[in-house]
C-alpha cells in the first residue's frame, strides 16, 4: 500500500510539473521589456534594410511589415598571423554583430536578411538575403 501510494504521488507529481510547464517561446515574446528593445532595434536599422529593400526590388518606395529580429549572433575577430585581421574598428575591440531579420512583402513574400557591422565604421550592411 505505501508503495502504491509513493508512485501515486510521483505520478502527480510529474502531471503537475508538465501540464504547468511555462512555454519559453510564449514568454520571451510577451516579455515587454525585450519588445522594446526588438522595435528600438529595428528603428535603427531601417535605413540598412529599406536599402536593402531597394537595391533587391530596385523599387523607389520600398512596402515592408511584420519586421523581427530572428537572431544576433556576437562574433569576435580572430587571426591566424597576427598582422592579418579582418578590418574592424579597434574601439569596439574586434567585436563585431550579425543579424537576421525577417521581413514580409505585401505579396506574401517573406524575406531574410543577414546584416553585418565588421567594416571599419561598424555600420551595418547587408551581407545576402533569402526569398521565402
Amino acid at each position: 500500500m505505501r508503495f502504491m501510494n509513493r508512485i501515486l504521488i510521483g505520478m502527480i507529481t510529474i502531471c503537475c510539473i508538465v501540464s504547468f510547464k511555462p512555454d519559453t517561446e510564449v514568454l520571451a515574446h510577451t516579455d515587454p521589456q525585450l519588445e522594446v528593445m526588438e522595435k528600438a532595434l529595428l528603428q535603427q536599422l531601417r535605413p540598412v534594410i529599406v536599402k536593402s529593400l531597394r537595391e533587391i526590388y530596385k523599387e523607389s518606395f520600398q512596402q515592408y511589415n511584420c519586421e523581427q529580429v530572428l537572431s544576433i549572433n556576437e562574433r569576435f575577430t580572430t587571426t591566424k598571423n597576427k598582422d592579418k585581421a579582418i578590418r574592424v574598428d579597434a574601439i569596439h575591440g574586434g567585436q563585431y554583430f550579425e543579424i537576421l531579420v525577417g521581413i514580409c512583402r505585401p505579396d506574401g513574400t517573406r524575406i531574410e536578411m543577414l546584416l553585418k557591422n565588421d567594416s571599419v565604421d561598424a555600420q551595418f550592411y547587408l551581407v545576402t538575403y533569402r526569398l521565402k
